[in-house]
């Protein structure tokens, strides 16, 4: 199994994917998130474009757990709904 980038998943991260989807048996669907990974992606692109302050769009994936670390290293967020701004508010972001 391989990420998103050409490193594979360790024996231990294959196993535990496959825990998950075994027990999810594709009933619903299932997002995998890596903090870790997607910090240090964000770090990188803040290193690369120290300049430019990220805005997320949240109608891309909503998912709390992805929006409280994005919050914590100071990205903003794009918001198209009264719905998604409260999300945001909820997580701590202020105007």
């Amino acid at each position: 199994m391989k990420g998103n980038d050409d490193r594979l998943l360790s024996p231990s991260q294959a196993k535990e994917i496959d825990n998950i989807v075994a027990n999810n048996q594709l009933q619903t669907s299932c997002l995998l998130y890596n903090s870790t990974e997607s910090m240090r992606k964000f770090d990188d692109w803040g290193k690369s474009l120290p300049w430019i302050k990220p805005h997320y769009a949240i109608k891309s994936n909503p998912a709390l757990p992805l929006l409280n670390d994005l919050h914590s290293h100071n990205a903003g967020f794009d918001c198209a709904s009264r719905a998604e701004l409260e999300t945001v508010m909820d997580v701590g972001a202020r105007r």
